[in-house]
């Protein structure tokens, strides 16, 4: 049986920024006294923004996080991957009637028997015109962003180990727009839980 696209919904939003935000960008060396972690920003404007990945990756996060607490099971992060040498584990069972692996997708695996699509896409969150006025007025010698100090200390030797940390500034807003693709007739019974 072949699925047709029934239609998409867009979910559009504001991100309101409460604290300073770090959107972890570029982390080749910096020179010295300069600034050990930048901002990400966009290649042709230069502008900061959230990547979409970064969103629904954090989106799919919190939702693990909810569904492992209705049911704390170890097996429930039954996907165990190695990234540099690093055990990472997450939900990915396929069942179509699991809200994580609906949205997000499962791949093919000794687990999962067949792909299941995702059907959440999120598109990249870009500055809101007026952010990007109210940004462009802040004299911190960089463009629409700040620098933050931190300093970490040893706790035996008590040594320092000062950097410094680009960030947007707290207020600042980014346009949030996410995709559902609905299909034909399987999604369309789970719209509403999704």
């Amino acid at each position: 049986m072949s699925k047709k696209l029934a239609g998409k919904f867009i979910i559009e939003g504001v991100i309101h920024c409460l604290t300073g935000l770090h959107i972890g960008g570029n982390q080749d060396v910096s020179a010295i006294g300069g600034i050990d972690q930048l901002v990400l920003r966009d290649a042709g404007t230069q502008e900061p923004y959230i990547p979409g990945s970064s969103l629904k990756g954090k989106l799919r996060s919190l939702l693990e996080r909810y569904h492992y607490a209705q049911n704390p099971d170890r097996s429930f992060f039954d996907n165990e991957m190695f990234i540099g040498g690093q055990s990472i584990r997450r939900h990915e069972c396929g069942e179509k009637n699991c809200s994580i692996c609906r949205l997000f997708g499962a791949s093919r695996s000794r687990k999962v028997e067949e792909n299941l699509p995702a059907v959440l896409f999120f598109r990249d969150a870009h500055l809101t015109a007026e952010s990007k006025i109210e940004l462009a007025q802040i004299e911190s010698g960089y463009y629409l962003s700040e620098v933050k100090f931190e300093n970490t200390l040893d706790r035996i030797t008590s040594a320092a180990n000062p950097r410094q940390i680009e960030r947007v500034p707290r207020g600042a807003k980014f346009n949030l727009q996410m995709v559902i693709n609905v299909w034909e007739p399987s999604s369309v019974e789970r719209l509403q839980e999704d």
